[in-house]
């Protein structure tokens, strides 16, 4: 998870390689059905399971560094996971559902994703499994969602100024955002993968990272402002309901990392 480097540096960085052939090994076992430990990446770590497996990652289609806490729309595969998430997740994922008619509507193109979080038309869901074009087989709903309403949030803190772009063949898209499309998606039985952070809070996000983005120049004053007041809003979500802020996806990765053989596969939805 987090990296004071990016994947456009690879070729500055030889020691990526290896990591690289590390996730492929990884996933060739589980393909072959061969003992393997299980792998999560968050952030630096899921745009590293994309680029090794065959997928892209970029700069954020906005073009600026995300620093925020998030709302994140999960999509339907998300409830068919074989690592239950919590009931909590569940309840708040059926209520983003109810608000889509019911069924999962279509995320937003990568280049539409900021432009619509802007209207205040919400993001559009999907059940997404990247075929073996390339492409991205969707099942089409309704245009929006309506806005969550506080209580049905889940949260995640970001910090990135790249994204996956591009999901690797065979992994199923599991949730996205306004500003990040592939926020949270799985790649067969093994390998799970997030682009928020639901390991750090906001006191470690702006005791170690607000300062070095004032630095460099990646933050204006006004960005600042709204992300100190998305991670005021995070707190207070985790004060009353720690799972809705990020402890969702803690949860679901403890479960992923405890299941044994097939048990914690998204594979399922994926076929």
């Amino acid at each position: 998870t987090g990296s004071h480097h990016c994947i456009r540096e690879r070729g500055e960085c030889p020691w990526m390689e290896s990591l690289f052939a590390l996730i492929r090994s990884v996933h060739a076992a589980h393909a072959a059905g061969r003992p393997a430990p299980r792998l999560v990446g968050c952030c630096f770590g899921a745009q590293a399971i994309a680029h090794a497996l065959g997928g892209e990652v970029g700069r954020n289609p906005s073009q600026e560094f995300v620093f925020k806490a998030e709302e994140i729309l999960p999509h339907a595969a998300l409830l068919e996971c074989a690592w239950a998430p919590p009931p909590a997740l569940a309840a708040a994922a059926d209520a983003a559902l109810a608000r889509c008619g019911g069924r999962a509507p279509a995320a937003p193109a990568a280049e539409d994703c900021d432009s619509e979080a802007r209207r205040g038309e919400g993001a559009r869901l999907s059940a997404t499994t990247v075929d073996g074009s390339g492409g991205e087989a969707e099942e089409e709903g309704p245009r929006h969602c309506a806005p969550a309403a506080a209580a049905q949030r889940l949260l995640l803190l970001e910090s990135h100024g790249d994204c996956v772009l591009r999901l690797p063949e065979g992994a199923t898209l599991l949730a996205s955002s306004s500003s990040c499309r592939h926020e949270l998606y799985g790649v067969g039985s093994g390998i799970l993968a997030a682009q928020g952070h639901p390991e750090m809070s906001v006191a470690l996000f702006l005791e170690k990272i607000l300062p070095a983005l004032r630095d460099k120049g990646r933050i204006s004053p006004e960005g600042e402002a709204e992300a100190c007041a998305s991670m005021e809003r995070f707190d207070s979500v985790a004060a009353a309901e720690p799972l809705l802020a990020g402890g969702w996806l803690l949860d679901g990765i403890s479960r992923f990392l405890r299941a044994g053989g097939g048990a914690g596969s998204c594979s399922a939805a994926a076929s």
